[in-house]
């Protein structure tokens, strides 16, 4: 056995005694070690990574000591069951006509799988949380992981050290990850997290708001250096709609938009970098502008199936014009993302998902948790609107994880209020 190996064999075991002795805290470090999808290796012919592991044990433990939970919290999840059924349907669907079946299979099991299988284990341990308790056993690992990964990337950018082609000849930061906008995807929805979360506090000492304050400088400095100028734009504009979601007086609304114009409009009108890249006027825009194209040339042809999990680059290949740049993994486009992925099918259930979660938010806005959640899936969506913000092991978990905490702190108000 190899060192490496050796290495995380006694992580292994050292998190399954720790998910043993206390599995409320193993399932809080889990939201801290999503980065971990990162250390990869093989069970035989099958390959997996560190963070499937961690999420197996603690299914296989939940299931020695409670084998109830699960039929249990899925009888709860009533209203969310058809989006979610139909979602996990066109995903097992799509793998079964994917032209490579052993990578579909990977993605089903990573991306579809484990993610319910944590939030029906979010559901279950964590249904009785407070607000302080979701700070504690959500919000804080995440942000402390956050934390990690933009203080590595910080380091990568002050020695130069690490940054690995072509990224080092733009400077662009890609901290533990192997491109610069996976900095981005990763640290935006936990910024939108935290900024909710201090904009809510209230009467609380200055000490409880050090910790979100540095973080919040940390992932910021991390995203502005790895030049991720889509979560840049996703996060303001995400926490503005929040704001105007929320029960915020309407004279602060009022305020806080005319600002938001007035400084958009200065930076647009200032700024011709800021045009280009809002308007996709640079390099990057042109070759998102042309896989759209090429992809929806695709889509007209294969309009009901798509290409199968992990199947777009293959199927794309025939209609890949724009030779001046490579294939993508994916589209770039969070609706082309999933059209191509799951087929009609699947963007059906994601707009009956989407449609529940809006309609969680509204009804339970004044919530400072479902704000959080509403400002972290909002900036997902919107940096989406160029990027891939699910399609990624530690980002699917991530959207189970605030499904999740919808869900709990939606599930009845008057149990809410008990705990609070």
């Amino acid at each position: 056995m190899t060192m490496y190996m050796l290495l995380l064999v006694i992580i292994f075991v050292t998190f399954a005694v720790v998910a043993w002795r206390d599995f409320r805290f193993a399932l809080t470090l889990l939201f801290g070690l999503l980065p971990t999808y990162l250390l990869r290796f093989s069970i035989g012919p099958v390959p997996t990574t560190a963070l499937e592991i961690f999420i197996l044990t603690l299914v296989a433990i939940k299931l020695v000591r409670q084998p109830t939970i699960y039929p249990v919290s899925w009888r709860m999840l009533k209203p969310w069951r058809v989006p979610m059924l139909l979602m996990f349907a066109a995903a097992c669907f799509s793998a079964a006509h994917a032209p490579d079946i052993f990578a579909a299979l990977g993605i089903l099991k990573a991306y579809y799988v484990e993610p319910l299988l944590v939030l029906l284990l979010c559901y279950g341990a964590l249904t009785n949380d407070t607000k302080r308790q979701v700070q504690q056993n959500y919000i804080w690992p995440l942000a402390t992981s956050g934390v990690l990964v933009a203080v590595l990337g910080i380091l990568q950018y002050i020695t130069k050290l690490g940054i690995p082609a072509p990224w080092d000849v733009e400077g662009r930061i890609t901290s533990i990850f192997d491109f610069p906008n996976a900095v981005g995807l990763f640290l935006a929805p936990i910024v939108a997290m935290l900024v909710v979360f201090l904009w809510t506090k209230h009467n609380q000492k200055l000490s409880s708001f050090l910790f979100p304050l540095s973080s919040l400088t940390l992932m910021l400095t991390a995203i502005i250096l790895s030049k991720t100028e889509a979560a840049l734009v996703a996060i303001p504009a995400a926490l503005l709609i929040t704001l105007c979601i929320s029960h915020t007086p309407r004279r602060t609304k009022i305020l806080v938009i005319l600002l938001a114009i007035v400084f958009s409009t200065a930076a647009f009108g200032l700024s011709s970098t800021v045009r280009e890249k809002l308007l996709l006027a640079d390099v990057s825009g042109h070759a998102r502008i042309a896989i759209w194209h090429e992809t929806a040339t695709y889509l007209n042809d294969h309009w009901l199936l798509g290409a199968g999990l992990s199947g777009f680059p293959a199927a794309i290949a025939p209609y890949h014009d724009a030779t001046y740049f490579e294939i993508f993994q994916y589209p770039h486009s969070v609706l082309l993302n999933i059209w191509v992925e799951l087929g009609l099918l699947g963007v059906l259930a994601t707009i009956l998902l989407t449609m529940q979660v809006a309609k969680t938010v509204w009804r339970h806005r004044e919530d400072s948790v479902v704000l959080a959640v509403c400002a972290a899936f909002l900036t997902m969506l919107i940096h989406g609107l160029v990027d891939v913000p699910f399609f990624k092991n530690d980002l699917a978990i991530f959207t189970a994880g605030l499904l999740a905490l919808l869900i709990i702190r939606s599930r009845s108000d008057d149990a809410i209020a008990l705990h609070e």
